[in-house]
């Protein structure tokens, strides 16, 4: 096989892979009922004894009116994925019965929206530590006719993160900081584990930097925007971020994690090669060995 032969078979490769790749297609209901919460989140300092006000607005963003109802829950997480939500009452959750709101269920018409004011009174005598609960709107659709009652149909929540002032433990550590050396195909997985050992929520921050590793040209870095996720006290939360590597290369990967004071730096070579072309690869050295074989053979019969 020359070595233009080669060339056209990696290319078409390529070129398919490159296709196939890229697809993607969407479908979206014109009678569904569509529900929105803002902000997602609140994080507030509070002090014992203070009354905080705030809002949120509850918004129709479909094309069919609906009932909406507003409640509060505990907030917190099952697992160390950070996937799993849980409503379980705890020492972290006792704000859901410090807070009040100024309505609790509305109706609301396609591209409307409602502003719901909260208040949360804070006692004299509250614990210095996190406190966390979501506030949750459902939207209410009515039944037919032959029915009775109401059909909840979704439900979003926007998510208060509390610390209550006074001397709250804010440490944490970093367990994990690692990536793997080599994908046939990407993404390329950064992982990481970080820990809460206080008991007051903190931010990890998570940064990214790829470079080339013959020119040493940067290929990605989000040094400007990078990965931030809140950890919640007595938890540990791991992370998988990804990078979506070209086919074939070589880079010099870090990834750096800030948290809790402590600063962790993973570096390393990432080689991405896909299996056909170290097939292809095989198949060409071993083609140019038996070459040179039978060029040296024949060399030597024709001295003779």
């Amino acid at each position: 096989m020359n070595k233009r032969k080669l060339f056209l078979i990696i290319t078409l490769l390529l070129a398919s892979f490159t296709i196939f790749g890229s697809a993607s297609v969407s479908a979206e209901g014109n009678d569904q009922i569509e529900i929105s919460i803002s902000p997602v989140s609140h994080k507030l300092e509070l002090e014992q004894g203070e009354t905080y006000t705030g809002n949120v607005i509850v918004a129709n963003t479909g094309k069919k009116e609906f009932d909406y109802e507003i409640s509060v829950r505990p907030y917190g997480v099952a697992d160390s994925s950070y996937s799993n939500v849980t409503f379980e009452a705890n020492k972290y959750t006792d704000i859901v019965n410090w807070i009040t709101f100024d309505q609790e269920s509305g109706h609301l018409l396609p591209n409307e929206s409602n502003t719901i004011k909260f208040t949360i009174a804070v006692p004299e005598k509250a614990v210095s530590i996190g406190q966390y609960l979501v506030i949750a709107a459902s939207a209410v659709d009515q039944v037919p006719e032959e029915q009775s009652g109401l059909n909840v149909t979704g439900s979003v929540g926007s998510v208060v993160y509390a610390t209550i002032a006074g001397d709250a433990k804010n440490s944490g550590e970093i367990t994990e900081n690692d990536f793997p050396s080599f994908y046939f195909n990407g993404p390329v997985t950064f992982n990481s584990t970080v820990k809460n050992t206080g008991d007051v929520h903190n931010t990890a921050t998570y940064t990214i930097e790829i470079r080339n590793f013959f020119n040493n040209n940067v290929v990605f870095e989000n040094a400007e925007e990078p990965i931030t996720h809140i950890i919640l006290p007595d938890t540990e939360r791991f992370e998988s971020n990804t990078w979506e590597a070209p086919m074939l290369g070589v880079f010099r990967a870090k990834q750096t994690i800030e948290y809790a004071g402590q600063t962790s730096i993973k570096e390393g070579i990432i080689i991405v090669c896909p299996a056909w072309f170290i097939f292809v690869s095989i198949f060409v050295i071993i083609s140019i060995t038996l070459r040179i074989i039978l060029a040296i053979k024949k060399y030597r019969e024709n001295k003779l």
